[in-house]
Order: structure tokens, then sequence, then C-alpha cells
């Protein structure tokens, strides 16, 4: 039997409360827009990646 894998599957999620002194993912938007472009789901990836790191959350890359 093939595993079925959803996109929701593949996505980070990341809760949208954050200390903004710690981290402050928009003062990167003009940076990410040029290197990203068009790819709004990309710069959204950049950033809940950023702020899930900036959290602390996982105490290693394996996590």
């Amino acid at each position: 039997m093939p595993i079925k894998i959803l996109n929701e599957d593949l996505v980070l999620k990341v809760s949208s409360s954050y200390d903004l002194s710690n981290f402050n993912p928009n003062k990167y938007d003009d940076f990410l827009e040029k290197l990203c472009g068009t790819r709004k789901y990309q710069i959204e990836s950049i950033k809940n990646t950023c702020i899930s790191h900036s959290k602390n959350f996982h105490k290693t890359i394996i996590e």
C-alpha cells in the first residue's frame, strides 16, 4: 500500500506569537523579496524557519 503524503504534512507549523525583540523577520522583507522574487511561499517558509530557530524550539537540528 503506498504512503499518502499531504502538502499540509510538509509545512513547518510555527506559532504566530513570538518576541519581536528577539527576532523581527519583517526587517528582512526587502532582502527576501530580492532573493525570492514573486515566490511568496518561499518568503513565508524562510521567515517561519528563522522564527522557529530564534525561539530555540529545537535543541538540535536533528529534532
